[in-house]
């Protein structure tokens, strides 16, 4: 398949399509039901929006295991890799932890490696700055 002379993309995308409109349908099931029978109120301008979220979602999803299934495929261990990502996203997400009991951010006295945690950090430092400014001064703990 990887020495095929055809582009890779179109390749690609017809392997992902099935599992993209499985996951719209699945998706639009779940949300009907949950409309009808759980009286899940919706307003009437959020279908396109939540249609929108449904695909991405479903393409993501599609993407991400066939990133999986290459990784798998790379290091010849086609368990390792899902494993691991699936032990990430239980503890990052806040499914099976609840997110308060997770250790909260690094302080901004430790180095940033993230652009978001550099930008709060930024925005800590401003807001300090200028409460030293106004004598107001109180340190963020």
């Amino acid at each position: 398949m990887l020495l095929s002379p055809r582009h890779r993309l179109p390749l690609w995308a017809g392997r992902a399509l099935p599992y993209v409109l499985n996951g719209l349908l699945v998706g639009a099931f779940v949300l009907t039901v949950a409309v009808t029978v759980l009286g899940l109120p919706v307003p009437a301008g959020a279908p396109p929006g939540i249609g929108l979220v449904l695909l991405v979602a479903a393409v993501a999803c599609s993407a991400s295991g066939l990133v999986l299934g290459a990784l798998g495929l790379r290091f010849r261990d086609v368990f390792l890799v899902p494993q691991a990502a699936s032990s990430a996203l239980l503890l990052l997400t806040g499914a099976a932890v609840p997110r308060d009991t997770l250790p909260g951010t690094p302080s901004c006295d430790a180095p940033a490696s993230r652009g978001e945690g550099e930008e709060r950090c930024d925005v800590e430092r401003r807001s300090d700055e200028e409460e030293r400014r106004k004598g107001e001064y109180r340190p963020s703990s």
